[in-house]
């Protein structure tokens, strides 16, 4: 994975870099699939490849005025009702519609949901 990492791409803004000043860019930086990618590549510590972002939300957040900061602001208020409530999310998941397996296989779902959300806020943080 480290190998390949800068070769991939997981920006939902594809074909915004040529409206960005720097279109050398491959990733937005501020959409959920940015944010979810970096978390990732920092919670497996190699996040000094070569793939450059057009906006690094934790050194330069965007505005919160801005619609480009509310992929960041979802993720803020997710984790902040995560932690307030975390008996409440294994509901949630429920309630999000039908997941295959058995009881077993949701508290598995319910973990990774769990690991990626503490992921996201070990990153923005």
């Amino acid at each position: 994975l480290k190998k390949y990492v800068s070769k991939t791409l997981s920006c939902a803004k594809v074909g915004h870099s040529q409206q960005w000043y720097h279109a050398v860019e491959k990733q937005c930086g501020y959409c959920t699939p940015c944010i979810i990618r970096r978390s990732a590549i920092k919670k497996a510590e190699f996040d000094n490849y070569d793939s450059k972002y057009f906006c690094d939300i934790v050194s330069n957040p965007p505005s919160p005025k801005k619609k480009s900061g509310r992929d960041l602001r979802a993720f803020k208020i997710g984790i902040e009702r995560f932690n307030s409530d975390k008996e409440k999310v294994f509901f949630s998941l429920l309630s999000a519609g039908s997941l295959p397996g058995s009881e077993k296989d949701l508290q598995n779902y319910l973990d990774v949901y769990k690991r990626g959300m503490k992921e996201v806020e070990e990153f923005i943080k």
